[in-house]
């Protein structure tokens, strides 16, 4: 069936077009805000734009084929490290890598269709280049994180910590008192008090308590992956972390007989560090610095989230067991989890303020870093 390619390559060609109309706004994005100002160029302007052209292109790809991963991730690194420092090869070379990969993952469909079982294009590209990635992460010429400008300025709000920490916990616990004894019975919304609410509390205690524990550590885990990578958009889903986590669990579901949720912390623990541990490998080399980090924690993030599809797609009715752990609910949350949590939570809160001075420093810059005497790749591996 040719129509797919019919409606895509005038499409295709209209956006070459426009992308070449952008290559001296792309470029000057490239070198300092300052910089590009100063060549005349509207950054606002040229971010939209460019920005504008990149989700039309995503959306009639998926439109046309489907959701398709990793390709935008891969294709361009790869040819930036083959030596396409330039914009104009670089867009022509990524081109070439990622008709070729896209090319491989449909052969290997193909075959596994006849062996296996059907699965989709877009897990087996990422399964095709996360490794690809990982392996190459090595030889990406590192790239040290920018330094603070001294003009820049606190937000006013920044100030008035204290505050907002205050307004926080007093809305938090109304919320907590709104989730516990709030709700909807035979007879409409009403406040449970009395016997129902202690018959209620087994019920939505742990739920919300799991909620507030999880949001805690995710939050600070939060803060602290943004402060090592100079990132503020890192998180642990960004890392991997979580999507790690949550492959251990469902390998153990596969290899662990009868109850296996009684298994569920160490196997999420255990899956956490092998992630980690890849991280540390395939980052190892560059001195642990940021961009290989989150290019290593994308690259597994997005290997683990399609084996989890795939195994999803497979019908095993093994999956439908964790599907609600996967979702993220709170709704098999127990009162023994809940206090593991807590305890977790407190000791891992009470650890955090000693790493303040490296979270201070690290935003610094490497080079800021090492000059007061901080060794940076146990620093990293530590936070």
């Amino acid at each position: 069936d040719w129509g797919g390619v019919e409606r895509l390559w005038p499409q295709l060609l209209g956006g070459v077009m426009l992308t070449l109309l952008l290559l001296r706004p792309l470029t000057l994005m490239g070198l300092d805000d300052g910089v590009a100002r100063n060549l005349g160029l509207a950054l606002s302007l040229a971010r939209l734009a460019a920005l504008s052209l990149a989700i039309v292109i995503s959306a009639l790809l998926v439109n046309a084929v489907g959701i398709i991963g990793f390709i935008g991730l891969f294709a361009p690194l790869l040819a930036k490290m083959l030596g396409a420092r330039r914009l104009l090869p670089r867009l022509m070379l990524a081109s070439l890598i990622g008709a070729l990969i896209l090319w491989l993952s449909d052969q290997i469909i193909l075959w596994l269709t006849r062996v296996w079982m059907e699965v989709s294009t877009g897990s087996v590209t990422a399964l095709i280049g996360a490794p690809l990635l990982l392996w190459l992460l090595p030889r990406l010429r590192s790239i040290s994180a920018p330094d603070m400008k001294v003009n820049d300025r606190v937000a006013a709000e920044r100030q008035h910590v204290l505050a907002f920490a205050l307004a926080g916990g007093v809305l938090l616990l109304m919320a907590v008192v709104v989730a516990l004894s709030f709700g909807r019975d035979a007879h409409g919304w009403t406040w449970a008090s009395g016997a129902l609410l202690e018959d209620l509390m087994p019920w939505r205690w742990p739920r919300i308590m799991a909620a507030l524990f999880a949001g805690v550590m995710l939050a600070v885990a939060g803060c602290i992956i943004q402060r090592l990578t100079g990132n503020p958009m890192a998180s642990p889903e960004v890392l991997g972390i979580s999507s790690g986590a949550a492959f251990g669990v469902v390998l153990m579901l596969f290899l662990v007989p009868g109850n296996a949720f009684g298994w569920l912390l160490p196997a999420g623990s255990l899956g956490a560090a092998v992630t980690l541990l890849i991280i540390m490998i395939a980052a190892g080399r560059g001195g642990f610095s940021p961009h290989r980090m989150l290019l290593a924690g994308m690259a597994l993030s997005t290997a683990f989230t399609m084996l989890l599809m795939m195994l999803q797609a497979s019908g095993d009715p093994r999956m439908a067991q964790v599907l609600t752990w996967i979702s993220g609910s709170t709704y098999n949350a127990t009162d023994a989890q809940v206090w593991r949590t807590g305890i977790v939570m407190v000791i891992l809160l009470a650890i955090t303020p000693l790493c303040r001075r490296w979270l201070t420093i690290l935003p610094l810059g490497g080079d800021t870093a090492r000059a007061v005497g901080m060794a940076l790749t146990p620093t990293r591996i530590a936070l």
